[in-house]
C-alpha cells in the first residue's frame, strides 16, 4: 500500500484520496492497534474455508 508523505498508509492510492471524500487516513497506531485482530480473523478464516472445502469436496468411501 502507498505512503503518504506523512508516514500514514491510505486506503486510496496517492492522488486520489482528496477525490473521496469517504477515504481514511490511517495512521501507524491504528494499525499496530488492528494487526493482530485481522491476523487472527484471516486465520479463522482459512480453517472456516478449509472445513467447508473439505465437506463440499468429500469423497463418501
Amino acid at each position: 500500500m502507498p505512503r503518504s508523505s506523512g508516514g500514514c498508509l491510505s486506503r486510496a492510492p496517492q492522488g486520489h484520496v482528496a477525490d473521496n471524500p469517504h477515504a481514511a487516513i490511517l495512521d501507524q497506531a491504528y494499525f499496530d492497534k488492528f494487526l493482530p485482530v485481522a491476523v487472527k480473523q484471516l486465520a479463522l478464516g482459512g480453517l472456516h474455508l478449509a472445513a467447508v472445502l473439505n465437506e463440499t469436496l468429500a469423497v463418501d468411501k
